[in-house]
């Protein structure tokens, strides 16, 4: 192995050691994160499933960025499909910077849109607040952004195509590294819009609120038993409440104490 090498892994080594040493103690250069009682090997579990996912949502764009790129040479490269040199000049001085510089601003709206949505979910789970969580549970970003999307997308990959590389291998790494570009966002576009599946999920997720049928719940939301119900669920006898009932019969038992104004007495 060369030398310089091993001085690059040993440096690494050593910054990964002086991290772990520093880590328990607090500097001016370090404070560690108090609150959270975790062993070592929780930690390490958990940064690996972490690792793990990323992996994943990395991985899933492969099979759309080999098809674009096949596309590309099997049907343009070959057939010497391309725009003439004055049209790719107003391709790349206006076609292709002014559809990259839309794209990116409606994927901000929409991430900064979701991300508040996906952090709602998770406070009103911490919170145990049912109410808020039903609200957002089931809520999708329109069919119509997706498309605008893909149209603005799409014509941005057509016109990478439509250029005139000077060899396949330049023109397989262009087409191909934008089309996998596209096709990441797309996928942290859908996993953050479903927060309750997918990869991304949050577990901390009470099994049961991911049963409740939405439209019965909003069926049930002006019936005077329902906020009777909620209070309870938030106080400190809910889990007096989940022992004295069958986990499967959970939900049929919120449904029939709601629309029947019976009072919680077996909770309070």
């Amino acid at each position: 192995m060369p030398v310089y090498l091993l001085k690059i892994l040993s440096a690494i080594i050593f910054v990964i050691c002086c991290g772990y040493i520093l880590q328990g103690k607090d500097y001016f250069l370090f404070q560690k994160k108090y609150g959270r009682k975790e062993t070592f090997g929780a930690m390490l579990k958990r940064k690996f499933l972490t690792g793990l996912k990323c992996l994943k949502m990395l991985v899933v764009p492969v099979p759309f960025m080999i098809a674009t790129a096949y596309v590309w040479y099997d049907i343009f490269y070959k057939n010497n499909i391309d725009l003439n040199p004055k049209l790719e000049a107003i391709a790349t001085a206006g076609w292709i910077p002014l559809l990259s510089i839309l794209y990116s601003i409606l994927v901000a709206i929409i991430l900064n849109q979701l991300w508040s949505e996906y952090k709602a979910i998770r406070m009103a789970v911490k919170n145990y607040d049912l109410e808020t969580f039903m609200n957002l549970r089931d809520e999708q970003m329109s069919p119509l952004v997706h498309t605008l999307m893909a149209v603005i997308s799409g014509s941005v990959l057509v016109a990478f195509m439509l250029l005139k590389y000077p060899d396949a291998v330049s023109g397989v790494v262009c087409v191909s590294s934008v089309s996998y570009l596209f096709s990441l966002v797309f996928y942290v576009i859908v996993e953050i819009d479903d927060p309750c599946s997918g990869t991304w999920f949050i577990k901390s997720i009470p099994k049961e609120w991911l049963t409740i049928d939405s439209r019965e719940w909003r069926n049930i939301r002006n019936n005077p038993a329902h906020q009777k119900f909620l209070e309870a669920l938030k106080s400190k006898n809910e889990t007096l409440f989940y022992k004295q009932i069958e986990e499967e019969k959970i939900i049929t038992k919120l449904l029939s104490l709601v629309k029947t104004k019976k009072v919680l007495d077996d909770i309070e």
